[in-house]
């Protein structure tokens, strides 16, 4: 967490938190993107600085939270394996643990959002757990 917050700190860890202001964030946001960072990047530092300022308002230290931009993610995962790919993998495991790797479908979930409204769609993947 550190390393996220070490960035955020040079550029706006100078302004009080009363004093910080919703263009005080859109501009480092700005500059972020523009030094190439990615929104998932940028996602979790606001994430650490909402969670901040969130604690200052329990603890009274500020009136109100400031807009802090959201990001839309486009990240999926790639690259699952496949079964013989699973396979492969569990014979080099030590026997103690192969005989108790256990291959059996998975159902992931899809968020999304459709007319403002939020839809889940589940589909079959095959994965490997282990018990």
């Amino acid at each position: 967490m550190e390393f996220r917050l070490v960035a955020m700190q040079e550029a706006i860890g100078k302004i009080a938190a009363k004093d910080l202001t919703e263009r005080d964030i859109d501009l480092y946001v700005k500059k972020r993107l523009a030094a190439g960072r990615k929104p998932a990047t940028l996602t979790a530092e606001m994430t650490y600085l909402k969670q901040a300022f969130k604690l200052a308002e329990r603890k009274k230290l500020i009136e109100r939270i400031p807009h802090i931009q959201r990001f839309k993610l486009n990240n999926a995962r790639q690259g699952f394996f496949e079964q013989d790919d699973i396979e492969r993998v569990i014979s080099f495991l030590p026997n103690w643990l192969s005989h108790r790797a256990k291959i059996k479908p998975v159902f992931n979930l899809v968020v999304g959002e459709r007319d403002s409204s939020t839809w889940v769609r589940t589909y079959q993947t095959r994965s490997a757990c282990f018990a």
